[in-house]
């Protein structure tokens, strides 16, 4: 299966086991396959967040790192304390091995947040939550679980902003007091493929 095959068969994904299995079958290939294809979201959010908070020592926990390309754009951008979780690990193997990461953990399905995810100063989910990836629940499930004055920087990519519930679950969060939004950009995600993502930077309160 080429890389095309894979980044359109990804959009339709029904369930979190389909999902799942995709990403594993794609461990090997995935980082060549995106950044054939000018994958610049991992980049814009290293530098937005970069752009929010001086401290390059901020304990952050990337969420669902994959293969460790989205904590080697925080590293490129300076930050020098990184911890990095997947749900797949195949994906997770291949993170373990790069001088990226201080810690690696594996969770599961059901259980995608690690015990002490609390303990964090910074939360990064790069490409991971909407339309084949992860749900909207677990934009809630972070901000339900992090610390007051927490930065959580994300991305969404233009084929999840389609979905009103992802963009309404931030206004949602922000309207109730659960967060305050920091900063939210939009720009290049697949340059190649002419598509686009929005970033975002909130802050818990």
């Amino acid at each position: 299966m080429s890389e095309v095959d894979f980044l359109s068969k990804v959009y339709e994904l029904e369930t979190d086991r389909d999902i799942f299995d995709l990403y594993t079958e794609w461990a090997k290939s995935y980082e060549q396959d995106v950044i054939k294809n000018g994958y610049r979201t991992p980049e814009r959010c290293a530098s937005d967040l970069a752009n929010v908070t001086t401290d390059r020592n901020l304990s952050i926990l990337d969420m669902g790192c994959g293969t460790g390309y989205s904590g080697l754009a925080l590293q490129k951008a300076g930050f020098t304390n990184i911890d990095g979780t997947d749900i797949n690990p195949a994906m997770l193997e291949m993170a373990r091995f790069r001088n990226i990461y201080n810690n690696v953990y594996l969770g599961t399905i059901e259980k995608p947040l690690p015990e002490n995810i609390s303990s964090y100063s910074v939360i990064s989910a790069i490409g991971v939550i909407g339309s084949g990836a992860a749900p909207v629940e677990l934009l809630k499930e972070i901000l339900g679980a992090i610390s007051p004055d927490t930065l959580f920087v994300f991305s969404l990519n233009e084929h999840t902003l389609k979905d009103p519930a992802f963009a309404g679950a931030i206004e949602e969060s922000i309207d109730k007091g659960v967060c305050d939004l920091v900063s939210r950009s939009t720009g290049p995600h697949l340059e190649k493929l002419n598509t686009t993502s929005a970033v975002f930077v909130l802050k818990k309160i």
